[in-house]
């Protein structure tokens, strides 16, 4: 009744061990939490759009190091 191929989208426990191992490894090294009083300091007398820039140039920035590094 079943056949031996496996679908492309099933995702074996393995897969999703790293994943979560990785994710976890990356949130301790760049410890978001700890950045927050940092950027409430260097912010506050920006206003609300400039924030908002700032914010989304860091995230991106982030997210571009992390996976050009982690290659």
């Amino acid at each position: 009744m079943y056949s031996n191929f496996s679908s492309p989208f099933v995702i074996s426990n393995t897969f999703i061990d790293d994943l979560l191992k990785s994710v976890i490894s990356l949130f301790v090294v760049v410890n978001p939490i700890d950045k927050i009083p940092l950027f409430i300091t260097l912010t506050e007398k920006m206003e609300k759009e400039n924030k908002k820039l700032v914010s989304k140039n860091a995230i991106i920035t982030t997210a571009i190091l992390l996976t050009v590094f982690l290659r």
